[in-house]
Order: C-alpha cells, then structure tokens, then sequence
C-alpha cells in the first residue's frame, strides 16, 4: 500500500511538471495557416501558409508542394497603439508608490503589459500626494525578445495614496506581420509577393492573420486562419 501511495505521489509530480509545457502556446506566428487572397469578394485564390521559428529568425512556405514558394523577409512586431480617445490609460507594471513634495503619501503602483515600456517605474507625486494605483492592462502573449512590461507613472494632484482600481484600457498592442515571396506565373515569369496585416484574436488557437497582399502589380487584401 505504501508503496501505491509513493507511486500515486510521484505520477502526480510528473504531471505538475508536463501540464504546464504543453499548454505554453509558443511563438504567436508558428503554425499552419489556410485562407485566401484577391481583389475583391470573389475573385478569391487559396493560400495556405506555413510559419517557424527557431528563436531568431521566421521561416516557412507559401503553398508548400511541388512550386513551394519560400517565405522571406518575414517579421512579427508588437507595436503600440494609442487607445481610444476617453479610455483611462492603464497603469504600468512595477509602478512602486511614490511621495509627493510638499504633500502626504504616496500612490500605489499599477500593474499592466503594454509592450515597449521600460521594465519598472516609480510613481511620482508633484504639489501633492500621488493619487490611487491604476487598475490592470489587458495581458497579451510575450514575444521573444521584446521589451519588458512595465512604464513609469506620474501622480498629480491632491488625496492620500492607496489601492484604488479604475477602468482597465482594451489591448495597446497590434501584432503586426510582414513577409515576403517569390514565385512563378503560368509563363514561367518571376512574381515577387508582399504581405502586410495583423494577427486577430491573438489569443485564440485559430487566430486570423489579415491585411494586404501584393502579387506582382496587382493588389487585394487577404485573411489566414491557424489551423
């Protein structure tokens, strides 16, 4: 019986250890993604699009098979976004209280995940106590390589400091996705593709990549859906 019990206990731990590395989700571009391109509503083309990462560098094909086009050029930036106007901005990561000169007390840090921000940040209270720490930003999944979360933010104004929570502020950040091919048309002549779009519904298994997308002279928009 004991040594059921010891073998329950270690089977559990090894489950503790796998459970959290399979449901990490990865780089945000990786994966096989299926969808189509054209001028208008229907004159449509099929694409399927395949991305990797191997920690450095994006990778992967358009329409892989016999005339695989190879993918080149390819980046995914998270760039910020000004919220919409009358939105309260969201308190930054790390904000520690800060005093105020000539006044009493010091405002709660807020805690938020906008990408691009300096990792850290004091509140600094000015003429007077800092006001209540802000409430916390939407969360979206960390790049590899990008800038910490996290900002510096100045408190104004008269009131004592404490924990306060005001309306959080949507998503700051936009994925944005660039990549690059070159391929053949029916008379053998080199065709060079460009497409620029954002990735949707970031946090969805099938997401949507959506934009732009250049074959040659002529252009349409186009949307992928991860499979």
């Amino acid at each position: 019986m004991r040594k059921l019990t010891l073998g329950l206990f270690a089977v559990l731990g090894c489950l503790a250890l796998i459970l959290p590395l399979t449901a990490q989700e990865g780089f945000p571009l990786k994966g096989s993604w299926l969808g189509d391109w054209g001028e208008g509503t229907t004159n449509r083309n099929q694409v399927f699009v395949v991305f990797d990462w191997d920690g450095k560098v994006i990778s992967g094909a358009i329409n892989p098979g016999t005339e695989m086009i190879a993918v080149k050029n390819a980046s995914l930036t998270p760039t910020p976004i000004a919220p919409p106007p009358g939105t309260a901005a969201a308190a930054p990561a790390g904000g520690g209280g800060g005093g105020g000169r000539g006044g009493r007390g010091g405002g709660g840090g807020g805690q938020g995940a906008a990408a691009g921000a300096p990792a850290g940040g004091a509140a600094a209270g000015a003429g007077g106590a800092a006001p209540a720490g802000g409430g916390q930003a939407a969360a979206v999944p960390a790049l590899p390589g990008a800038p910490a979360a996290g900002g510096a933010a100045q408190g104004a104004g008269a009131g004592r400091g404490g924990n306060g929570a005001g309306p959080s502020a949507p998503a700051t950040v936009e994925w944005i996705v660039h990549f690059e091919g070159d391929g053949k048309d029916s008379k053998g002549a080199t065709v060079h593709y460009v497409a620029d779009g954002k990735i949707e519904n970031i946090g969805l298994y099938n997401r949507s990549l959506v934009g732009t997308w250049a074959s040659g002279t002529t252009k349409g928009t186009f949307k992928l859906t991860r499979q």
